[in-house]
């Protein structure tokens, strides 16, 4: 069964769920696709930070990106802000859905998400990532990882923590209402508006009715109209999410909880037709991206996580206007694209082997090979070549470890017998 022992985030189909699929344990049937999409962002988000560190400074002088390496490793973060994270979400909104399906009680789901996600992140971010950090200062390796009184150096080695932490919250209010619906009062009127929502017209209604909402709250968010809560659009993180957060986050979740009713209204059916949906989003997304910053490389701005300060708020205008709509489109495009690849292409829902079912360990330990390889790496050469051999080597890295973790694992047991 899908397990919610990897940090990823059902419908809200009351008072019962409906029959699905039923993930069991590693030796029985999962979700392949589910497993297979979840290592691919996975692996995404190791080249995407490999990125973050390969890319050059800015200076007062020269504060976007120059030369076209430079500038294509900035555009493949700006592109991955857009959907990355949403994707997490959906993940993590279907596993979700599949673990209640699959116990007893939603109290049993609750009790197990904070074992096995939120008390190892709370003890990582209090204790571990400080220890690793004098660690690595204790054998003279400062120069690469930082000290424990640099707090860039900390945010660098917070891994999955804050994303564990807004799963749990979004899990936590998920199964409040599930409890709060079972009662007679409320039931009915859950029941009708989950049998509405089963309508094509009515989900398709209000899927876009969910991207008017991105659509504008995005533009509200640029403007400084209206501004999104502070936490997750902070200096404080080292992976900022972006101007589209907490909301695409928010709703990723709930279509992965209703993936049964996205899969029969909205996604592609078609492998071909999703492959095609899919090459055609990704140009549209970078090239209307890059012809948009070749006139206005003010936009670089609304990256970075300094925005929200009072003298970078840009007016209304084309900047005003080409964010929300590029970033709402590339977020819908890319998310309903990517899941009905991985959903309908046989080699993208076969199964791909053991790894796949242990991507959480790679979000604790691949920063430290990324900065090992930054710091081996001469800092003259080619951006986007750097990028890349960075990630090539973090991802390679972050594997191994995994193999030595299961290894390790797997002698345990024979130990024990």
């Amino acid at each position: 069964m899908e397990r919610e022992d990897t940090p990823l985030l059902g419908p809200i189909r009351l008072p019962l769920p409906t029959p699905g699929p039923i993930l069991e344990n590693d030796s029985k049937e999962r979700v392949h696709f589910l497993d297979n999409l979840r290592t691919t962002v996975t692996i995404l988000l190791i080249f995407h930070h490999a990125a973050m560190e390969s890319g050059p400074e800015t200076t007062p002088e020269h504060p976007y990106p120059t030369t076209w390496d430079s500038v294509a490793v900035a555009m493949f973060q700006a592109v991955n802000k857009s959907f990355l994270w949403g994707l997490f979400f959906f993940v993590s909104g279907y596993s979700t859905h599949l673990s209640i399906l699959s116990k007893q009680s939603d109290i049993e789901v609750l009790r197990s998400k904070l074992v096995k996600l939120a008390l190892p992140a709370l003890v990582y971010s209090m204790f571990g990532r400080t220890l690793l950090l004098q660690i690595f200062n204790a054998f003279g390796w400062r120069k690469i990882f930082g000290h424990t009184a640099d707090s860039d150096a900390v945010a660098r080695l917070a891994g999955p923590v804050p994303y564990i932490f807004a799963l749990i919250l979004l899990d936590g209010c998920y199964l409040f209402l599930r409890a709060v619906s079972s009662c007679e009062r409320i039931s009915g009127y859950m029941s009708h508006v989950s049998a509405q929502l089963s309508h094509r017209r009515t989900f398709i209604v209000v899927f876009g009715l969910s991207f008017d909402l991105v659509l504008f709250l995005t533009f509200f968010n640029v403007t400084g109209i209206f501004t999104l809560p502070s936490q997750l659009n902070g200096t404080k993180l080292y992976d900022y999410p972006g101007l589209l957060s907490p909301v695409t986050f928010i709703l990723a979740y709930a279509t992965g909880l209703h993936f049964d009713l996205l899969k029969e209204h909205v996604l592609f059916s078609s492998q071909k037709i999703a492959w095609v949906a899919f090459i055609i989003s990704e140009v549209i997304a970078y090239m209307s991206l890059g012809s948009a910053l070749d006139y206005y490389p003010a936009l670089w701005d609304l990256w970075k996580p300094s925005f929200h300060l009072p003298d970078t708020t840009p007016t209304f205008g084309f900047v005003t206007l080409f964010f929300p709509v590029w970033s709402t489109f590339t977020f819908y495009a890319l998310f309903v694209a990517i899941i009905s690849v991985f959903v309908n292409d046989p080699c993208m829902s076969s199964d791909w082997g053991v790894f796949t079912k242990h991507t959480h360990i790679l979000t604790y330990v691949h920063m430290e090979p990324i900065l090992v390889a930054v710091y081996i790496l001469p800092e003259g050469m080619n951006t986007l070549g750097k990028a890349g051999l960075v990630g090539l080597f973090a991802a390679l890295d972050s594997w191994g470890l995994v193999y030595f973790f299961l290894q390790a694992k797997r002698l345990m047991r024979f130990s024990r017998a």
